[in-house]
């Protein structure tokens, strides 16, 4: 019983000490006192006016410490490059300095965060930031914070006309300094852009260090100070207008020049893609170098173009440049690589377009000289009834100015080959392509009649991604026919074909 008392007895005393501090500061400093004083302190690290505008209140559970309400920091009026708004504030007292009689703040807590970031505004030298002397002059002997959190809080930030929120935004960091010396950081927060071209949401986590100085926080949103930054960046649920991305993982690490994501891997429609991506500070640009695999073809085409153009087990690669702050179509330039397996092609039914142009010509090598003039007279109804199935799907394409090209396609299935090239604006979904079509079965007479045209049927591909229409390639049929109309396989005098071989032809 001896020990428990002097165990309260320990604690009491400590207890009154604590409070007996507090009251003796609460007491002797004036709340008009602090708030000049807490205003000071934050304009100079700010650089920017600050007002308080709320109550102001010493607590002492759970720890001893000061609470600030209702703080201003800039003014959202003017265009300043940022202004922020505080709902409160809590600076924690270091209690062994308190014990001393000396008041010494190490944690800062803050709560309800409105910071507004303008990156358009010019750049105007604040007098406050000008006057070195008056900013030195304040002490900063009371602040040695070392723990800052951050709750409840939102980020806008206005570039363009347009603007990125960032809702409940939760930081933690410990060892805090402004003076480049790296200190840990761990955010947490839901991004979301929402305009007329563009949507974006994301949940972001970050974990790493990070490095500040005055003349950061100063400038923020002018990018002519650049923090530095490295640690682990996990962005979730993500969307990027109606492209879904389940998952971003990636290694942050900064310098002067830009900003490297390495290695960079995205998990979305059942696949993996790994590669790097760079953002360069002075020209805003974009360079990314992706690997994908194991993609859903199907799910991934829906989204793109609004249904399933193709399906299969998707790979691709991707080498490309665009510039963030202006980023569409247009500014995009790339290159790379797409691989389907075991997959269709919808709309598009290249076994009935054979079997048109097989009994088209086959008449043609009967002597039915009507047939000529009819050859792309194909029942195009039936043309886009069925699919296409295919083992392998594969292409090499450029894209520059909202233009997707190839000149290096392959299609196989069971029956047949494709070879060709072709375009696809990207802004209309018109396309033109060329194609040579090989025939592989044991049919004999579409072996005759390939055999006789050259070795393969020359079709073209046209129309739109929505509604394609595919058709012979008169173009390049018409000298095969002619070779075929001299061969000497082909019965019928050429003479008596007169002007009908010459108009198909033409």
């Amino acid at each position: 019983m001896k020990l428990l008392g002097k165990i309260f007895l320990v604690l009491f005393s400590l207890i009154f000490l604590v409070s007996a501090a507090l009251w003796f500061f609460t007491k002797n400093i004036q709340p008009e006192t602090i708030k000049r004083f807490v205003a000071q302190q934050i304009t100079a690290i700010t650089h920017k006016e600050s007002q308080i505008d709320g109550a102001i209140s010493w607590q002492f559970f759970p720890n001893p410490s000061l609470k600030i309400q209702n703080i201003q920091i800039g003014s959202a009026k003017r265009s300043d490059n940022y202004n922020a708004k505080i709902n409160s504030l809590v600076f924690n007292v270091k209690l062994s300095n308190l014990l001393k009689g000396a008041l010494l703040f190490d944690e800062l807590a803050i709560d309800g965060l409105q910071l507004e970031v303008n990156t358009n505004t010019p750049k105007i030298i604040s007098p406050l930031a000008s006057q070195k002397n008056e900013n030195k002059s304040v002490s900063h002997k009371e602040f040695a914070i070392q723990r800052v959190t951050i709750t409840h809080s939102q980020v806008l930030i206005n570039q363009n006309q347009e603007q990125t929120q960032l809702k409940n935004v939760q930081i933690a960091i410990e060892d805090f300094n402004l003076q480049r010396h790296s200190f840990p950081i761990q955010i947490k927060t839901r991004l979301s852009k929402l305009n007329n071209n563009t949507k974006i949401r994301a949940s972001i986590a970050f974990t790493g260090r990070l490095n500040l100085d005055d003349a950061i926080i100063n400038n923020l949103g002018k990018g002519t100070a650049i923090p530095s930054v490295e640690g682990q960046l996990l962005l979730q649920n993500i969307t990027f207008n109606q492209i879904a991305i389940n998952k971003i993982n990636t290694t942050l690490n900064s310098n002067k020049d830009n900003l490297a994501f390495n290695p960079l891997t995205v998990s979305l429609y059942g696949g993996e893609a790994v590669g790097t991506m760079n953002y360069t500070f002075s020209n805003h640009q974009i360079a990314i170098n992706q690997t994908a695999t194991n993609l859903n073809g199907k799910e991934l085409f829906n989204v793109l173009i609004g249904h399933p153009l193709l399906s299969g087990t998707m790979d691709y690669s991707i080498h490309a440049n665009f510039p963030i702050d202006l980023f569409s179509l247009k500014s995009f330039v790339g290159k790379g690589q797409i691989t389907l397996k075991d997959g269709k092609l919808y709309g598009v039914n290249m076994d009935e377009v054979l079997n048109q142009l097989k009994g088209k010509l086959t008449q043609l090598m009967s002597g039915n000289l009507n047939s000529i003039g009819s050859l792309d007279e194909l029942n195009k109804s039936t043309l886009t009834q069925g699919d296409t199935e295919f083992k392998l799907a594969n292409l090499d394409y450029q894209l520059k100015n909202e233009l997707f090209s190839t000149n290096a396609l392959i299609i196989q299935t069971d029956k047949l080959q494709v070879k060709g090239d072709g375009a696809i604006n990207l802004n209309n979904h018109t396309m033109n392509s060329k194609l040579q079509v090989t025939i592989n079965n044991n049919d004999e007479s579409m072996q005759k009649i390939q055999s006789l045209v050259g070795g393969y049927f020359p079709l073209a591909l046209s129309g739109t991604l929505e509604h394609p229409n595919i058709s012979p390639d008169f173009k390049s049929i018409g000298p095969l026919v002619g070779q075929l109309l001299t061969n000497p396989n082909f019965k019928k005098p050429l003479k008596l074909l007169g002007k009908q071989i010459k108009g198909f032809i033409r």
